[in-house]
């Protein structure tokens, strides 16, 4: 039998079908925009969604905090993230930095960007966008004091003929940034490979040595 012919009753593999690309927009993502009590709102009273083992977006459930598909689940994990507003430990950046890794299980509710709901709408008791406050730095400025800090630990080891990489230039502006008491949007201490995506990376980080 010719080596390339399929014994009786088999057939050609073929590839499997794939899912159409949709824009997710997680409760995650919208942390950087939207108030924490908003989003609570939003997933109490709207038809959050949610990624389960199969890869399929369904209705979060009714269930209690033990059900990883539940409403009641996904607003636990806001209410750690409030908590840790209200009340800021030395120790959240390492909070920031598992997020890094291991990824949030708020990335799993949201909506299909073309079914996201206006959640400016949404008014608890406060105006749903973030409101800075005087203690908190504007994305413009700890970007600009990042940099900075960046640009002088760059040359200071460049004068010792040392180049140090992107993570580790990330890695000591984020530490710079804690004792100076500089924090995010959320009083949050800034991780690393927060201050990697929003500050250092791509063009920056190119021109790094410019003049």
């Amino acid at each position: 039998m010719d080596k390339t012919e399929l014994p009786d009753g088999w057939r050609k593999s073929t590839l499997p079908p794939q899912e159409p690309e949709i824009q997710w927009v997680s409760i995650e993502k919208l942390l950087d925009e939207y108030t924490i009590p908003v989003l609570a709102a939003a997933i109490e009273g709207l038809d959050v969604q949610i990624y389960n083992a199969t890869g399929r977006r369904i209705l979060a459930t009714d269930g209690d905090e033990s059900d990883w598909h539940s409403k009641a689940f996904a607003i636990s994990h806001l209410a750690h993230r409030y908590s840790m507003l209200q009340d800021p430990g030395p120790d959240d950046y390492l909070f920031d930095e598992r997020l890094e890794i291991e990824g949030s299980p708020l990335d799993l509710f949201g909506w299909p960007k073309d079914a996201l709901p206006d959640l400016d709408s949404i008014t608890p008791h406060l105006s749903s966008k973030i409101q800075p406050s005087l203690v908190q730095s504007s994305s413009a400025s700890w970007i600009v004091q990042a940099q900075a800090l960046a640009k002088e630990y760059i040359e200071r080891n460049t004068k010792k003929d040392l180049h140090p990489s992107l993570n580790d230039t990330c890695e000591y502006v984020a530490k710079q940034l804690r004792t100076l008491k500089v924090y995010g949007a959320h009083q949050k201490p800034l991780g690393a490979g927060y201050i990697k995506r929003k500050a250092l990376q791509g063009i920056w980080w190119k021109n790094r040595l410019a003049p």
